[in-house]
């Protein structure tokens, strides 16, 4: 018990690690995704933080990867920057290959926060059918 008042009196705030206002919570939880086309996770509000996360995110079915942040669609091209009460969702969408070749695209995407040692905070999936 002393432990852990001494890590609370730290400033750890668990979850994955630094401790240091870098760790939302409650931790955001994307739903997977199965649509034609496109389609698009529930909104998660970034919240339980002191400081400005960067967050990424690794696709392995090759999608066009979309996220909106505060109502703003921007395309995935790298880390960007989340701050408490930003409210986040992803987008991913087929490439037009594959709605030209009518195959089925599948795939994960990993969420990070880099701000807390890389830390992941979610994974979902998609199942995007051509159209």
């Amino acid at each position: 018990m002393a432990g852990a008042l001494m890590a609370l009196a730290a400033g750890g705030t668990g979850g994955g690690g630094g401790g240091d206002g870098d760790v939302p919570s409650p931790t955001p939880s994307w739903n997977d995704v199965y649509a034609t086309n496109s389609g698009a996770t529930n909104y998660q509000t970034i919240s339980g933080i002191t400081v400005p996360l960067t967050i990424t995110a690794t696709d392995t079915g090759g999608s066009l990867l979309y996220y909106s942040l505060n109502g703003q669609y921007n395309v995935y091209t790298g880390g960007f920057t989340v701050h408490a009460g930003d409210v986040l969702n992803w987008i991913p969408q087929n490439t037009p290959a594959e709605r030209a070749s009518m195959t089925r695209l599948t795939g994960t995407v990993t969420i990070t926060n880099v701000t807390d040692s890389n830390t992941v905070l979610d994974t979902f999936s998609y199942s995007l059918t051509p159209q």
